[in-house]
């Protein structure tokens, strides 16, 4: 598995739950958690606009 990227990454993501959905929560103020159930992403909402920190996984074959 230490040799096979793809085998890592595609176990990976089902028993971590890496592209599990996970409902938004506010934090505090403008903070927002929007991850899956094994990571973590953050929205942070501002008057100019929205920042994503951690955008997760890209999708297979994309």
């Amino acid at each position: 598995m230490a040799r096979d990227n793809n085998l890592f990454l595609s176990l990976a993501r089902k028993a971590l739950k890496w592209d599990e959905p996970a409902e938004p929560v506010r934090i505090v103020g403008p903070l927002y958690f929007v991850g899956t159930e094994g990571l973590s992403s953050w929205l942070f909402a501002t008057s100019e606009g929205h920042i994503l920190l951690n955008t997760g996984m890209p999708r297979p074959g994309r």
